[in-house]
C-alpha cells in the first residue's frame, strides 16, 4: 500500500468512527500533534495513547468529516490540507455547545516508517 492509500484509508476511517481502521496503518511508536495558533495543545506518542485519545473523540461528535482538499508529496513527508465539519455532540472545554457546528480548514502532514504512518502534525 503506498502513503497515499494508507492516508486516505486513516481519513475514510476517522469519517466512519472507525477507531481500529484509523489505527491499522500505525507505527507502534505514532506520535500525533494537534496544533491551534501554533501552540501544540495536544501531543501522544505510542499506539496505545493514540488508541485512547481516538476512542474518547468518537464520543464528542454526532457528526464529523474531515475532506481532502489538496495533497503536496515531500521528500519525507505528505501534506494534507482539509476541509472539517462537525456537530458537537456535547458541550466542550473549548466553548463549543451540544448542537454546535463547526467548518475548519487546516493541514495535516503525515511522515512514515516503510509501511506505516509513525507522525501526524495536524494544524488548524
Amino acid at each position: 500500500m503506498n502513503h497515499l492509500d494508507l492516508i486516505r484509508n486513516y481519513i475514510n476511517a476517522y469519517n466512519a468512527y472507525d477507531v481500529a481502521g484509523m489505527t491499522a496503518n500505525l507505527h507502534n511508536d505514532i506520535v500525533f500533534e494537534h496544533i491551534t495558533n501554533g501552540e501544540v495543545v495536544l501531543s501522544l506518542e505510542g499506539l496505545e495513547a493514540f488508541r485512547r485519545q481516538a476512542e474518547q473523540a468518537v464520543r464528542f461528535f454526532n457528526q464529523r468529516k474531515q475532506s481532502i482538499t489538496s495533497i503536496t508529496e515531500a521528500a519525507d513527508r505528505v501534506e494534507v490540507a482539509v476541509a472539517y465539519t462537525a456537530i458537537a455532540a456535547m458541550d466542550l472545554p473549548n466553548g463549543l455547545k451540544a448542537g454546535d457546528a463547526i467548518e475548519l480548514e487546516g493541514q495535516s502532514i503525515f511522515r512514515f516508517a516503510g509501511d506505516k504512518v509513525i507522525r501526524i502534525t495536524d494544524i488548524g
